[in-house]
């Protein structure tokens, strides 16, 4: 699903061409709760209907909106930093609201409230603080693949004034709408700094429990186990 061949694949056969406007949508995982990222994107004249339709699941219920026509023309040219700002702007300054929004369908209150336990543990040096930030990053970066990027609301209006094939009337009927395409290519962008970060935290991990001081950072290893869990377990709910 996550792989640049796929997306080429999808724009080759529903792609009849694209217009030159470039259009700024702005996306986020979580409305009100989460800020969202600017993306430069452009209108496209579809072949069929396969991009035109967006399906979300809301409590286990499938849901079925209109997907307006907006994808990157040039996804190779996208910088991974632009994606890890937005992974880092949530943990730094969002994770509260990330919490509530991470497990809002969990039944039992004990993910949360584990997760609120485990960002306020005390750190001892440097190296501890970057590997459990990097294994924060790691749960935010995974929810944000398995869950759709919607157009930012309060500024879905201006964005999709801009679109040919768009009017004011059928722009704001439907709220929390998705491009579907765009999604797509921004998982796939996700997904490449998931696995960087990853790589990042397993090699780390691997470092402290070769470590002679093993017995002075049991805690942290056990930290970011806990995180790597949590991220493993939502991966595999979205697979």
């Amino acid at each position: 699903m996550h792989s640049e061949q796929t997306l080429m694949n999808l724009v080759k056969q529903h792609i009849r061409e694209w217009c030159p406007e470039d259009i700024t949508v702005w996306m986020t995982c979580g409305q009100s709760t989460m800020p969202s990222i600017p993306i430069r994107v452009s209108e496209f004249v579809p072949e069929d209907e396969a991009l035109l339709m967006q399906i979300q699941y809301k409590e286990g219920t499938e849901i079925r909106k209109r997907s307006p026509a907006l994808g990157i023309q040039q996804i190779g040219l996208l910088e991974r930093s632009t994606f890890s700002k937005y992974v880092s702007d949530i943990v730094d300054h969002h994770l509260d609201a990330f919490n509530r929004l991470c497990w809002a369908d969990e039944e039992h209150d004990f993910p949360p409230n584990l997760f609120a336990l485990l960002v306020t543990a005390p750190l001892r040096d440097g190296n501890e603080t970057y590997l459990v930030r990097e294994s924060l990053r790691l749960v935010v970066v995974t929810f944000i693949m398995g869950h759709t990027l919607t157009i930012d609301e309060g500024k879905k209006a201006e964005t999709l004034s801009h679109m040919r094939s768009y009017n004011s009337q059928n722009a704001n009927a439907e709220d929390y709408i998705s491009s579907r395409l765009t999604n797509r290519q921004l998982k796939y962008c996700f997904s490449d700094l998931q696995q960087s970060i990853l790589a990042n935290v397993l090699g780390g991990l691997q470092k402290m429990l070769d470590s002679s001081r093993l017995h002075e950072s049991w805690l942290v290893a056990f930290i970011i186990v806990l995180y790597i869990s949590m991220a493993q377990e939502d991966y595999q709910q979205t697979i």
